[in-house]
């Protein structure tokens, strides 16, 4: 595996475009348990001498009927989807099904390929292919949390170092945490101040509502919620309550792991100070990253050990926590696999707070029903009704499935 082999070059790249020709779908549906198919070939228009690679360098590029602006748009790539076709004044016609003789603007293409990222495979038994589809000859199987360096290319990592350079890995089985090194060390201070200095707090929570409570017990009645943004006058009572001493709910308080000092997300998204991250224990792990410690804001964390302990009183098991605290480059990385809305742009996930959790999926990604934490099973129905009592709470839009549903995803809001 550590044997250098030539990454292949553009020309190459042309030469065997049928080897990556699947890697431009029709719309930016992620990658999922079933990678995208490979398109047939023999409905693909041969490539003329003229023909170029380009990779797409935007978020999302259009796929239009015509080389217009004013034409229909009748599909979309992603990031760093390899495309290949003939220049025509600005745009590029692809020879690619189901696109052949569609167009893409030049503007929005790049002929540098994206650059290659350090990974690690997440589960166990991750297949590296021959040509970058589920059904193409797997030619070595790897333990989880294997190193590996590839360019992600529309869902799947094409290998660009060690004996098998030039073959393809799922994206979804890949994560950028080193378990050697879960949690890279980031300077700056906690937020909280001494117990009795009277400072303000800004609320950063994108897309949940903390519970503004009567004490500083997560049983406490719910007063109030309140949104991100939202600035507070007060105190501490300690590392994990702040006391609201000003406006319409002085005396109330809110969990100190939803207060920042600015209202600036992308200031600590992701970014987070490590003094203000805590570890999990490992009977709390799962098959993805077996070996990885999780992380998340120390108050959040306590939070959810309460919520274990009363888990595991009910079913023998304690919870199986998937992902915690994600720093930016992994939620980059997500973010380029799949796409919004089913990864958060990095610099505006819970996540990047230290504030979510996911609960185990078993592989392969996406089937969801699989899982024993899937909606309406027991642990589903027992978490539903106790999460909030100990602080934790699934957004009601991931509340029952359905498009963008997400049984897995549980917040901290205090």
């Amino acid at each position: 595996m550590r044997a250098i082999r030539r990454r292949h070059s553009v020309p190459t790249v042309i030469a065997t475009v049928s080897f990556v020709v699947a890697l431009l779908v029709p719309s930016l549906a992620p990658a999922s348990a079933q990678p995208p198919p490979v398109a047939d070939l023999a409905t693909s228009r041969p490539a003329a001498a003229t023909s170029v690679v380009r990779f797409v360098n935007a978020d999302t590029v259009n796929i239009r009927s015509g080389p217009s602006t004013s034409t229909t748009v009748v599909g979309q790539a992603r990031r760093g989807t390899m495309l290949v076709g003939t220049v025509s004044g600005g745009w590029l016609r692809l020879e690619q099904t189901p696109y052949v003789g569609r167009y893409v603007s030049l503007s929005v293409l790049t002929t540098t390929r994206p650059p290659a990222r350090r990974l690690w495979t997440g589960y166990a038994n991750a297949l590296v292919k021959e040509t970058p589809a589920s059904t193409a000859r797997t030619l070595a199987t790897w333990p989880a949390e294997t190193a590996l360096t590839g360019t992600l290319i529309h869902g799947w990592i094409q290998l660009t170092s060690g004996a098998l350079s030039g073959r393809w890995v799922f994206g979804d089985y890949l994560t950028t945490t080193d378990p050697a090194v879960p949690l890279k060390p980031v300077s700056g201070t906690s937020p909280v101040a001494a117990p009795g200095t009277t400072v303000t707090r800004y609320v950063v929570a994108p897309n949940i509502t903390p519970a503004i409570r009567a004490g500083t017990t997560f049983t406490s009645t719910i007063m109030a919620r309140t949104t991100n943004g939202q600035a507070f006058t007060g105190t501490y009572v300690n590392s994990s309550w702040f006391r609201i001493t000003s406006g319409t709910y002085a005396g109330r308080y809110l969990a100190a792991a939803l207060l920042q000092r600015s209202a600036s997300l992308s200031a600590v998204d992701g970014r987070l100070p490590s003094v203000q991250l805590c570890p999990l224990p490992s009977n709390l792990r799962t098959v993805w990253e077996p070996a990885t410690t999780r992380y998340l804001q120390c108050s959040a964390r306590d939070a959810l050990l309460v919520l274990d302990r009363d888990f595991y009183a009910k079913f023998g098991v304690h919870l199986g926590i998937d992902e915690g605290y994600r720093d930016l480059a992994k939620q980059q990385y997500f973010y380029d696999l799949w796409g919004s809305p089913i990864a958060a742009r990095p610099g505006t996930s819970n996540h990047g707070l230290g504030n979510a959790i996911d609960l185990y999926c078993p592989p392969p990604p996406g089937t969801s029903t699989q899982s024993p934490y899937s909606w309406g099973k027991p642990y589903d129905v027992w978490l539903k009704a106790n999460a909030l009592a100990h602080g934790w709470q699934r957004p009601a839009a991931y509340d029952k499935p359905g498009p963008g549903s997400e049984f897995w995803h549980i917040n901290f809001v205090g």
